[in-house]
């Protein structure tokens, strides 16, 4: 009997890199979405942006080399 040969583990998201605008892309695409799907979030999304704004403005300038 022949053993099996070794299992690909397959994709793994956690594995897939996302440099550059790739990712803002996927975000802005993905608030889009949600907004005109969900109208009842967007009060809060509104207060929610500036937040969200500075938070990714200090992760860019602490994680660029």
């Amino acid at each position: 009997m022949r053993p099996l040969p070794d299992r690909h583990p397959g994709i793994r998201i956690d594995k897939i890199t996302v440099k550059g605008g790739a990712g803002l892309v996927f975000t802005v695409g993905m608030m889009a979405v949600f907004l005109i799907s969900l109208p009842q979030i967007r009060w809060f999304f509104f207060l929610t942006l500036p937040a969200g704004i500075l938070v990714g403005a200090a992760l860019y300038i602490l994680h660029r080399h």
